[in-house]
């Protein structure tokens, strides 16, 4: 009985683990891609403090 039990719980855990990675390497990849979004913001918002000149130049492009 313990052998059985100890089986399935194996089978489950072998079916879930894959899905633990993905979903944590997705969470992952979406949170470092937010920090991503908001230094670019930070960047330009700053590159636009400093040089009103480019906010010109890159509202052209």
């Amino acid at each position: 009985m313990i052998k059985k039990s100890i089986f399935i719980t194996k089978s489950k855990i072998v079916r879930i683990w894959p899905e633990l990675i993905l979903n944590s390497v997705q969470n992952f990849i979406n949170t470092e891609r937010k920090i991503l979004v908001h230094a670019l913001i930070a960047a330009t918002a700053l590159q636009f403090a400093h040089f009103p000149q480019l906010k010109a130049l890159s509202l052209v492009k």
